[in-house]
């Protein structure tokens, strides 16, 4: 079913239940691999402590990958109100406006006004965080739409911390 990109028993949007033939992709990440060399963690911190930038060129290429990365693209059906609904209560911040407001923070704290500096670096950190809660709320309602389709409520209960995000693919796609 998800290697043929259909919803095979359903014409009803996950959401509001009303019917459409839309449908939009999620991708989930469910698991994701993670590498870890010799020199990473504190042993490579000493050493840049110790020797600077040479760390960097002094670290061994040896590195082992653990776990498995499993990503998988999830069709939902879902109506255009259903979509804008959701496109609205999406993340607006990007990490864009956190990194300029915290550059522009430092730049103000050693060339201009302290308090300045130290107001611009403030109002970093909240948009940082304010953008990390609009990420989870998204994250929620993306997750609760999904528990709809019984084959998805069965993947996230196997995988209850996987990533989800919209895609930018809206295909209106026939039933097969």
């Amino acid at each position: 079913m998800l290697a043929e990109g259909e919803l095979r028993g359903t014409v009803v949007c996950a959401r509001c239940g009303s019917t459409t033939p839309e449908i939009v992709d999620v991708i989930a990440e469910c698991e994701k691999a993670w590498v870890r060399g010799p020199n990473d963690g504190p042993s490579f911190l000493i050493a840049f402590l110790l020797v600077g930038f040479w760390a960097f060129l002094l670290r061994q290429q040896d590195s082992r990958e653990f776990g498995r990365t499993l990503t998988l693209e999830l069709p939902v059906r879902m109506c255009p109100n259903c979509q804008q609904s959701m496109q609205r209560h999406s993340s607006m911040l990007g990490a864009d406006l956190p990194i300029g407001l915290a550059v522009l923070g430092l730049l103000a704290l050693i060339l201009w006004s302290a308090w300045v500096g130290l107001l611009l670096l403030a109002g970093s950190a909240l948009v940082w965080w304010l953008g990390l809660r609009a990420e989870k709320r998204q994250q929620a309602a993306i997750k609760a739409v999904l528990r709809h389709v019984p084959i998805y409520e069965a993947l996230l209960q196997e995988y209850p911390e996987a990533d989800v995000r919209w895609t930018s693919k809206i295909a209106n796609r026939e039933q097969a």
